[in-house]
């Protein structure tokens, strides 16, 4: 039993010594791929391609424009042609006030005229027959008077007959709530049978008028940004409604004065609707294109490294060694840098990954 355990033993503690051999041999070999004293790298080429400078905003969708209607007059709604949602015409009947008591008195201010109007004849003919009898001194300058100052009279009566009949007119056309410009009715807020009075429903009016065939994005630009928004720019917007589409608009606007709120300058893109997708209220990003540069020198955003100096790139030479190149850079797009100054062509290899502590002259090891 002994020699058994013995040779047991001994077959277990050579075992043991050829794994630890083998293990050892294994941290050497790593060991001298580590002693090489290569720094493991990434490269990209350059690119020459089209870049735009850009910058984005949020802001909140508004119709171009809106309208709260409210009477002009005091009655009672008669008939209401629309219900919200309904897209009408400019000149289109909206609501119509009864306008009964209006035909009544516009009735009574016409009467009111021709009695007037007799009345001024009358007197006007008497008056001609006056005068002469005044010169020959037949009647005195007080009894002419009085036959002119009743005539004056009759002819400011006349005028304010006159008067009437335009305000009863008026309160006639007025009755006729017709639609400003084309657009979308998005509130109403009476009902037929009601009586309204001008102010009665405060902000709200009547019913709320919208046109959204084209709508505007407010958005505020800060002050280091407002020098570079010119009116007509081209703008995109995004909506979370629509994510995958963006709306093409314009610059349309450019406030003059700060907003005291957020010490924004408040800016208004302008863009087609024609489908109504876009709808007041949505919440928007804005991208502003400020400049666009065709055939740039582009690296990847990464290969920048900022320095007091300023800012260089590393490239891999011929030797397999990193070389430090100072630049100058432009327009940044979407993890793309335009190289404006700098050694740099389209053949040179950019390093994107590894570089950050890498020193110049150092011997590198591209990875795939």
């Amino acid at each position: 039993m002994k020699k058994i355990f013995y040779i047991l033993f001994s077959l277990f503690f050579l075992g043991e010594v050829s794994c630890n051999s083998s293990s050892s041999g294994e941290t050497k070999k790593t060991k001298a791929e580590v002693g090489e004293g290569k720094a493991k790298i990434r490269i990209a080429y350059p690119k020459i391609k089209n870049i735009n400078l850009s910058f984005n905003y949020t802001g909140t969708i508004e119709p171009s424009k809106e309208v709260r209607i409210s009477p002009e007059i005091m009655g009672k709604i008669k008939k209401i042609t629309v219900k919200e949602g309904d897209s009408v015409k400019k000149g289109e009947l909206l609501i119509l006030f009864d306008t009964r008591l209006s035909g009544l008195q516009r009735e009574q201010a016409l009467a009111a005229v021709e009695s007037a109007r007799v009345q001024v004849e009358n007197l006007e003919r008497e008056l001609k027959r006056l005068e002469p009898l005044l010169a020959s001194g037949a009647i005195s300058q007080g009894e002419f008077d009085k036959v002119k100052a009743g005539y004056d009279s009759a002819v400011a009566g006349l005028n304010q007959a006159k008067a009437a009949v335009n305000l009863s007119g008026y309160q006639i056309k007025v009755s006729r709530i017709i639609a400003p410009f084309d657009g979308i009715v998005a509130r109403k807020m009476v009902n037929e049978g009601e009586v309204v009075a001008p102010g009665a429903l405060g902000p709200y009016g009547m019913l709320t008028l919208m046109d959204i065939k084209e709508v505007i994005v407010k958005a505020g630009v800060g002050e280091k940004e407002i020098g570079f928004i010119k009116k007509g720019m081209k703008a995109t917007v995004e909506v979370d409604a629509y994510p995958d589409e963006k709306f093409e608009g314009v610059v349309d606007n450019i406030s003059p004065s700060v907003d005291p709120m957020n010490k924004n300058f408040p800016v208004e893109i302008r863009i087609p609707n024609p489908e109504f997708k876009l709808k007041t209220g949505m919440f928007a990003r804005v991208k502003i294109l400020v400049e666009s540069r065709e055939n740039a020198l582009v690296i990847p955003e990464s290969a920048i490294i900022e320095e007091k100096s300023g800012k260089i790139v590393f490239v891999v030479d011929s030797g397999e060694v990193a070389k430090k190149i100072n630049v100058k850079t432009g327009i940044e797009e979407e993890g793309f840098v335009e190289i404006t100054e700098g050694e740099i062509t389209p053949q040179s290899r950019i390093i994107t990954e590894g570089n950050f502590g890498l020193k110049e002259g150092a011997r590198v090891l591209v990875i795939e």
